[in-house]
């Protein structure tokens, strides 16, 4: 008895070219899936009727990247020539056919991992940042054996791709009159072509052929979008995109000038400019949901902090409860934090054409005053951009793993571990000349999360995970400081502690747009020139780089778009970020939501964090006066970067 598993069918070449793309549709669908179940903490709130809908409009999606996948597949077997049925060549299709999909697969799977550190779905852009790093390769494979999950999970379903798309065999279409035959199959071409181009335009409607943000005529929630696309789709359609921002223009310019200004000038009562130094620390991922004294929700009371040190700290300093980031990737922090200006949506600054603007980051006004400036980062030459864009802003010298020298303390994927590159930062200072600016992007808390072997077996948390790498984090800057406290420069400096974006937690509490935005921000002075208290108004990273020169006392004009937390700011304390494609602000307890055109939500984040009650049309008032600020903060932005008006050296040639 013959297994049922090897039975295979005949049909003719055009029938069986059809199967074989509807398998492929078949396995995105299967991917889809995959992809909820293993993102089911960012999509469980969604009724089946909802989620049926956002299946079947991914079929859509599907379609389009398919048959871009496929158009070499499908001329090959169309072809109206007698050699398309020999063996040989069949086998040929049957292997461009599984490598073209098969790619199409490992970008859904690998995505589906990816996603839980974007919450998007990648695009091209995700290539143009990792192939600048020079251990690209090296991090990819770090990165798959330990999603080793998602590695077999993507082998298996591209087995079940090969195995189902040679079940079929093609047998030869036979005419008795072969004349006939050939112009039918010459005939046929243009029209499979025509329902290609159709497929791959989405439809027949006017206008645009189906793009990205059509993804939310299927779902109710922008952040469900990512569950209607696929990663195929996102990539294919943002090639050669120019990163480009959109100027944006609601309200006529003097109406915005009373309402918010990024224009920084100094009063005459200001005091005296301070010479201290400025260490600036930005932990990799290290959300305020990590940290005890910064985490508002309830806790188990069994919880024991991982950061006994940070906790420790912050009695001492000034931190603000309630900072946001304005994005999830590194590169987006690190804009806001030194730049002091936001990377909203898709936009990789130094790949775009404003990489050459003038704009006043932190360490070119700093530098007016005498300071020396050093950004550290133990990682890779050409990640992240971090060397170029640290040189575009006006740091002095960019150190990296190049730089560091020493490959014994190498990771093995992003860079120098955190307590070596702690060590070469205090002895670097150590022979600088003050004041300074140091920087310390942290990298240690980025997955695949390799713990030194003098670190190991010390903490509670388990191996290779988030929490393990914050303990050792945590540990490493408590030694740092000791050490720092030895030093002839510590009294005179001031620490700034904050994160470049938020990670997903566990608990489903914390992966809100609103919780999953919340950054630590730490300002602590050894000589308490900065009294510690905790401020709960809203913070934003872009309000770092003005509060550093605010606490100084800088005595220039400068422009940042973010506010100066130690005064106040005619528009009040607010941030602003970008999650799944929308705008929020955030304003004392609200939280509203945005499209560009339209608020769509409102929320009271202090008694409602997960944003289930849209309370917009009970608070218009509210929600208007926001949005008009919100309007404001965007005209602004985008008029400014586009015409390279980010710094007061720019904006004083403006006629």
């Amino acid at each position: 008895m013959s297994c049922p598993l090897k039975k295979r069918f005949s049909t003719n070449i055009y029938l069986a070219t059809l199967y074989q793309l509807l398998v492929a549709m078949f396995l995105f669908s299967a991917c889809r899936l995959f992809f909820y179940i293993y993102n089911i903490d960012q999509f469980n709130d969604i009724p089946f009727s909802s989620l049926a809908r956002i299946f079947l409009g991914g079929l859509r999606f599907d379609l389009t990247a398919i048959l871009y996948l496929n158009i070499l597949f499908i001329v090959m077997r169309v072809l109206p020539f007698r050699f398309v049925y020999k063996k040989g060549y069949i086998k040929t299709t049957n292997i461009v056919f599984a490598v073209c999909n098969g790619l199409g697969i490992a970008a859904n799977v690998g995505d589906t991992g990816y996603f839980r550190f974007t919450n998007t779905r990648t695009r091209a852009m995700f290539f143009k940042e990792l192939g600048q790093d020079n251990n690209a390769i090296g991090i990819f494979i770090n990165q798959t054996l330990h999603y080793w999950p998602l590695l077999a999970g993507g082998i298996l379903l591209i087995l079940l791709l090969i195995y189902l798309s040679e079940r079929v065999e093609i047998k030869p279409i036979t005419f008795t009159n072969k004349k006939l035959q050939t112009i039918l199959q010459w005939c046929l071409i243009p029209v499979l072509a025509g329902i290609i181009l159709i497929g791959i335009r989405g439809g027949i409607q006017d206008g645009y052929p189906i793009a990205i943000a059509d993804a939310i005529t299927y779902t109710h929630n922008n952040r469900d979008v990512n569950l209607v696309l696929n990663t195929p789709f996102t990539m294919m359609r943002s090639i050669g995109k120019r990163e480009v921002v959109e100027i944006m223009d609601y309200m006529p310019q003097d109406s915005v000038a009373s309402i918010y200004s990024p224009i920084h000038v100094p009063t005459k009562n200001e005091t005296a400019f301070r010479q201290k130094n400025i260490v600036l620390i930005i932990l990799e991922g290290i959300g305020a949901s990590f940290i005890e004294k910064f985490n508002n929700l309830s806790l188990d009371p069994s919880y024991k902090s991982l950061t006994p040190f940070l906790d420790s700290l912050c009695s001492e300093s000034y931190i603000c409860k309630n900072t946001y980031s304005t994005g999830r990737r590194s590169s987006e922090g690190i804009n806001a934090i030194l730049g002091g200006f936001p990377a909203f949506k898709s936009f990789f600054y130094m790949s775009s054409p404003y990489n050459h603007n003038t704009i006043d980051g932190l360490p070119a006004l700093l530098a007016k005053k005498g300071y020396q400036s050093a950004f550290y980062c133990g990682c890779n030459k050409g990640s992240y951009a971090f060397e170029t864009f640290s040189k575009s802003i006006g740091y002095h010298k960019f150190i990296g793993r190049e730089e560091y020298n020493n490959e014994e303390d190498f990771d093995g994927t992003w860079g120098i571990f955190d307590d070596k590159m702690a060590a070469y930062i205090l002895n670097d200072l150590q022979h600088t000349t003050q004041p300074f600016l140091a920087s310390w992007f942290t990298i240690s808390s980025h997955g695949p999360y390799a713990l030194p072997e003098a670190y190991k077996g010390k903490y509670k948390s388990p191996d290779r995970t988030m929490d393990q790498m914050v303990e050792y984090v945590d540990e490493v800057l408590s030694d740092f400081f000791k050490e720092a406290q030895k030093t002839d420069w510590y009294d005179n400096t001031l620490f700034v502690i904050t994160a470049d974006h938020g990670s997903i937690m566990e608990n489903p509490l914390y992966n809100s747009p609103n919780t999953l935005y919340k950054v630590p921000l730490i300002f602590f002075t050894p000589d308490g020139s900065i009294a510690p208290q905790i401020d709960t108004l809203t913070a934003s990273q872009l309000d770092i780089f003005p509060s550093i020169l605010g606490y100084l006392g800088y005595n220039e004009p400068f422009i940042a778009v973010g506010q100066n937390i130690f005064s106040d700011p005619i528009s009040g304390r607010f941030a602003v970020n970008n999650v799944n494609n929308q705008y929020q602000i955030v304003q004392g307890p609200y939280l509203l939501q945005f499209n560009g055109e339209q608020s769509v939500a409102m929320f009271d984040k202090e008694t409602d964090p997960l944003l289930q009650k849209n309370i917009i049309s009970d608070m218009p008032e509210k929600a208007h006066q926001m949005e008009k600020l919100l309007k404001a903060f965007l005209q602004e932005y985008t008029h400014r970067i586009v015409e390279n008006r980010l710094s007061w050296q720019t904006e004083k040639k403006q006629p």
